[in-house]
């Protein structure tokens, strides 16, 4: 019998053997075609929020819709504030700020950035917790995560930049152009219910495989499921923003939320119901502020995300 299977084990491992070649190559050709393309992965899982900005990440190059920029990240992926060499001085005022991709940075550089602009031109201790993608949902549990780890914090600024998409955010469990999963809040009564979150296995192995990354970000793209209706978020990010309301006096600071709305086309949610939601919620509407720049655009190449004047733009509104 043995005389039978060797032939057959053989085979087996021959098969076994080709399609691990197959794989390696067809990983090394995916990690060599994202570098020349300047397409490399800026996010990494996360098993408190679904996924982060990819650590240690140095003035790498990426193209994004028509533009490319470069972008720094921190030990913890937070995208930098300041040079290395540059410390925080002694006994500044902590400056958290919160939000997506806007507030991340996508499509500047690091020094256009409105984390950068009031890092060197304020007198705050500047922390940019603004990672691509996320909603109000993840941005509270990010800012929980800070605050454990900054006990002391004392008499800071929180400012949380809240976008329309941030109303349909907060209803996904799978954000499909990232191909990554996320918390899932819903309500209960006018109480948050959190649920469990348990990252997938392969999205951890994404963190370490390009072609994983781009199979499932390809197949979760043509999969995807229509954009929820942002009217059905609105008691979910009203509870996560009462939540940070409550965080920060609990440290003695100020939560400012500050809404804008797409400065160009349609926007998720309509403007005037934008703009009850602010205002029943302590916020205020920055978006006209952001297009009243005299000359300067403030929109980048993809005609959404800001360039670096509307950076600067929001900057300036910021540190009034």
């Amino acid at each position: 019998m043995s005389a039978h299977l060797k032939p057959w084990a053989l085979r087996s491992l021959a098969g076994a053997s080709l399609l691990l070649l197959f794989l390696a190559l067809g990983e090394g050709l995916a990690r060599a075609a994202v570098v020349l393309l300047h397409r490399e992965p800026v996010l990494w899982s996360d098993t408190l929020t679904g996924w982060s900005g990819r650590p240690g990440l140095v003035r790498m190059p990426k193209k994004y819709l028509g533009g490319e920029y470069r972008l720094s990240t921190d030990a913890l992926g937070q995208r930098v504030v300041r040079e290395k060499d540059v410390p925080a001085s002694a006994g500044e005022t902590e400056l958290i700020l919160l939000g997506d991709s806007f507030v991340a940075g996508m499509g500047v550089e690091d020094e256009e950035t409105l984390g950068w602009i009031l890092s060197y031109e304020t007198s705050y201790r500047v922390i940019n917790l603004g990672v691509i993608g996320f909603g109000t949902d993840q941005e509270l549990l990010s800012l929980e995560r800070f605050l454990r780890a900054e006990p002391g914090l004392r008499g800071g600024e929180i400012v949380l930049l809240l976008f329309g998409n941030d109303f349909e955010d907060v209803q996904r469990p799978y954000y499909a152009g990232f191909a990554r999963s996320k918390p899932r809040f819903t309500m209960k009564g006018e109480a948050l219910e959190r649920g469990d979150f348990r990252l997938p296995l392969a999205e951890r192995i994404m963190d370490v495989s390009v072609l994983l990354w781009i199979l499932r970000s390809r197949a979760s793209m043509m999969l995807a499921a229509p954009d929820p209706p942002a009217a059905g978020g609105r008691d979910i990010v009203a509870a996560c923003l009462r939540e940070m309301k409550r965080l920060a006096e609990a440290h003695a600071s100020n939560l400012h939320v500050l809404g804008h709305r797409r400065l160009r086309g349609d926007s998720p949610m309509d403007a005037r119901l934008f703009g009850e939601f602010l205002r029943a919620n302590g916020g205020t509407d920055i978006t006209d502020l952001i297009l009243s720049l005299p000359e300067a655009n403030p929109l980048g190449p993809d005609q959404l995300h800001w360039s670096g004047a509307g950076h600067r733009r929001v900057a300036e509104i910021i540190s009034r």
